[in-house]
């Protein structure tokens, strides 16, 4: 594990500002945007589907939060708040109308803080913040005199607003019981820190430490740039964003990494469970930074990154005074420098900014710094200078207002500032930001490309320009990588086979119940598999393990099988010796069809049914990761056969259709492989019905794929099927406008008509 936070993982897909990001679930993170959508983004390396678009909001998006899955939602569920005042509440994996609204503020909503039990606070322009439970208000908090800019739900009865009034306020039961001063100027941002402290920052560009009594406990600032959120890592580092491009990681008081970004403002950052740093900026990017060095990204993007930082112009605005003059030359990068000092040198006439990297030993570039307006340009406006004062009429028959500005500024922030201090309507806050924007062209302040792909679902490569046009899609079909389940909270799982193993040792079933020698075994498992590349020192404790999880996944009681259901998943994906296992007579393939396939399960819920059919199937879709599973599923197709084909009839639950069409996917890429059209032409039916029937584009997509594969395998015998798959792709077409699934027909009709 690294010392330092290194690019991990970059996406592109907002045509405008990210203003917010934040964790769902399993490795789905989700942004919102001034573009007016909410965006999923599949964080996991090995996905090949990287983003849904969920567009429920008319104007700008400015507010996220995530109720975690539970039993009563278990696909968790996404809240957002924006520009229109309301707050649409949605699982993540419906993609047409909210399944709640909450109406009520009469402002942009511009934050949101939910918990596991779906209670949300929400703050907004209309100086308020509310309380909403059961969907419905609870309290509504009224005593800042400015825009609620931050919320947070301490428990179930108190909560911290802090405001563009400075302030920020403890909420007992919806009722004002402390009020904590010492921000200069607009709270942006609040984080929990313990039961005890919570911390702040705001546009003074300080982070304080409060505890909940009222004592200020610490201030760390670094500059005057503006801070915009907070969040915070397991080791109990603060991490802070804002204004100045950059994030920070503060730690003991002192900041210890600052990540420069080519982007004006990082307005949001927040840390993954995995204690990843996801940022949202002004330059409409998600990137995501690590301090381990499986998830860091390649050599290349890495440089990429940094270059895309280096080439960033830097405002002199930005900077205390420099004298050009006094500068040192490029003999100044020879000096060892002290962590993230920057210093500014002159090259070949360009003035540079360089920061030293620790971790390196070296100094980074930055930036370059361009010149703006002088002093002798600059214009005053109520005793300060400003690079403009622009008349705004507002209104015929009214002098026109002033509007002051230095190029160093947000243009939004400004905007919006202009329009509290003249109590207009907030639908002006477009109007006069493009203004602003339009009117200050001429100075040079980056070099952030203007080329945004709002459908592209694939990974940001640093350093692309605004001239380069966008390269043609590339073909999906025949696709040739096998696709695999590989996430598991091994610990959870543990758990619950000591608890099942605790009702066994009291009851009739103590025969089954684990020796002592057993529960080392699981112990060994779950130090194997918390590391997602963990090994065991020998291949007998892989041989070992496996006769345990036997016993748990097929021995166990039908309702008491899904955690040894989900360990052997995870063997099937990571050890070639699962392949060739054998338990008495019974082959890999028959152990997973008995662990959740079996005729034995009628007997109970649903749920039960649902779950181990499920981990079932991605054992089967793991075991395409070996050539070993790839060999033994070829010659068990027919017994696989018989019991997955009906499964789709049977239960309609979102997670078994993923795992079934990935399951036909990767049977599609092996019948492509071996050139086998008979047994490909067996999945055809089962394919059509799926497109025919369902209505979710996930599982359309990878049956989509299955399908292209399929007809690569079949040549001329697919025109046997093409009035049908024309239908059926039309229908998908229609139901489904995703660019994605677009394509995807259109590339299937190609090969059709080929």
């Amino acid at each position: 594990m690294s010392q330092f936070y290194v690019l991990s993982q970059s996406f592109v897909g907002h045509s405008q500002d990210v203003k917010v990001v934040c964790e769902g679930s399993e490795s789905l993170i989700f942004s919102a945007s001034r573009d007016g959508t909410v965006r999923s983004w599949n964080i996991s390396k090995e996905s090949t589907i990287k983003s849904n678009i969920y567009s429920m909001h008319s104007g700008y998006v400015n507010s996220l939060a995530f109720i975690k899955c539970s039993e009563k939602y278990p696909n968790g569920l996404i809240v957002s708040g924006g520009q229109d005042k309301l707050i649409a509440v949605y699982d993540p994996y419906k993609y047409i109308e909210p399944d709640y609204v909450l109406i009520g503020h009469q402002g942009n909503v511009c934050a949101l803080h939910a918990t596991e039990n779906a209670m949300i606070i929400s703050g907004s322009w209309d100086k308020t913040a509310k309380v909403w439970k059961n969907w419905k208000c609870l309290y509504t908090l009224e005593g800042h005199t400015a825009a609620v800019w931050t919320v947070l739900i301490v428990d179930e009865n108190r909560f911290l607003t802090g405001s563009a009034d400075k302030t920020i306020i403890l909420w007992l039961d919806g009722i004002q019981v402390a009020l904590f001063k010492g921000h200069t100027d607009c709270v942006r941002s609040i984080c929990k820190i313990s039961d005890t402290e919570f911390s702040s920052c705001g546009n003074d560009g300080v982070i304080r430490i409060w505890s909940f009594s009222g004592e200020q406990i610490l201030e760390m600032t670094s500059g005057r740039s503006f801070m915009y959120s907070l969040s915070m890592l397991s080791t109990k580092e603060l991490i802070s964003s804002g204004e100045d491009r950059s994030v920070k990681i503060w730690k003991d008081g002192k900041c210890v990494q600052t990540i420069i970004h080519p982007a004006v403002s990082i307005w949001s950052v927040t840390v993954l469970k995995n204690d990843d740093i996801v940022t949202g900026g002004s330059d409409g990017i998600i990137r995501i930074f690590t301090r381990d060095k499986e998830r860091m990204a390649s050599e290349e993007e890495i440089y990429e990154f940094n270059k895309s930082v280096a080439s960033y112009k830097i405002s002199t605005n930005n900077l205390d005074h420099i004298n050009k003059e006094k500068l040192p030359g490029i003999e100044a990068l020879q000096k060892e420098g002290k962590k993230n000092q920057v210093i500014m040198i002159k090259a070949n006439n360009i003035i540079e900014a360089y920061q030293w990297n620790i971790s390196k030993m070296a100094w980074d570039k930055v930036g370059e710094v361009v010149d703006v307006a002088t002093p002798s340009q600059k214009q005053v406006y109520n005793g300060q200078e400003y690079d403009y004062v622009f008349d705004v009429d507002i209104a015929e028959g009214l002098p026109p207002l002033k509007l002051p500005y230095n190029v160093n500024q947000n243009p939004y922030e400004v905007a919006y500032q202009f329009i509290q201090n003249h109590q207009l309507s907030i639908d002006y806050l477009d109007k006069i930001a493009k203004f602003i924007q339009e009117n200050t062209k001429r100075i040079e302040i980056g070099e952030q490309s203007s080329f945004i792909d709002p459908y592209s679902t694939g990974r940001y490569i640093p350093g692309r320009s605004c001239s380069e046009s966008s390269e043609p899609s590339k073909k999906i079909l025949p696709h040739t990588s096998f696709l695999s389940f590989k996430q598991i909270n091994i610990f959870g799982s543990i758990q619950k086979c000591m608890e099942f193993n605790s009702i066994f040792e009291k009851s009739e079933h103590k025969n089954i119940s684990l020796n002592p020698e057993e529960v080392l075994t699981l112990e060994t498992i779950a130090e194997c598999l918390k590391d997602p590349k963990g090994k065991f020192p020998a291949k007998n404790m892989v041989l070992d393990s496996l006769d345990l999880i036997v016993k748990l996944a097929n021995i166990w009681p039908y309702d008491k099988r899904f955690p040894g259901l989900d360990m052997l998943r995870i063997f099937c994906e990571r050890f070639e010796e699962t392949s060739s296992y054998k338990y008495g007579v019974k082959s890999i393939i028959d152990i997973i069809i008995e662990g959740g396939l079996s005729n034995d399960s009628l007997a109970f819920s649903e749920k039960i049914i649902g779950n181990n059919i499920m981990l079932s199937l991605k054992a089967l879709v793991n075991l395409f990761e070996k050539d070993s599973g790839r060999k033994i599923l070829y010659q068990n197709l027919e017994k696989i056969k018989t019991k997955i084909f009906n499964i789709y009839n049977i239960l309609f639950d979102r997670n078994i259709k993923i795992a079934l069409s990935t399951l036909y996917l990767n049977f599609s890429i092996l019948f492509y492989q071996q050139s086998s059209a008979q047994n490909a032409i067996n999945f055809i039916e089962p394919i059509f019905q799926i497109l025919s029937e369902d209505n979710d584009s996930e599982c359309i997509y990878r049956t989509l794929v299955a399908l292209g594969t399929i007809l690569y395998t079949l040549k001329k015998s697919k025109y046997i099927y093409i009035d049908r798959i024309e239908m059926i792709t039309q229908k998908c077409k229609n139901n489904f406008k995703e660019l994605r699934i677009v394509s995807l027909i259109n590339e299937i009709s190609e090969i059709l008509h080929s």
